[in-house]
């Protein structure tokens, strides 16, 4: 759970100082846009990192929700079962 939760947290910073580049122009935040697609060519096509990037995300985010699940479930049953029984 805590890896898949430092690559959810470093997308959300990654991408919040992305959009910052809204405030420099639109000249910059088309370059900007631009470099996410080109990145990694000429190894990868054309936004093929882009494309990876977004499954990676997605299966940390599943794996993220069933581990976080997992351990709801287990921690509600073990609180219950040291729960005073009063008889």
């Amino acid at each position: 759970m805590a890896v898949t939760g430092v690559v959810l947290i470093g997308f959300v910073i990654a991408h919040m100082l992305g959009n910052l580049k809204i405030f420099s122009g639109p000249d910059e935040i088309n370059a900007y846009s631009r470099f996410l697609r080109d990145v990694g060519q000429p190894e990868l096509s054309y936004g093929q990192l882009l494309w990876i990037v977004r499954t990676v995300l997605l299966i940390c985010v599943a794996l993220h929700n069933k581990v976080f699940e997992n351990w709801e479930v287990k921690h509600a049953i073990r609180s219950r079962r040291n729960l005073p029984t009063f008889a």
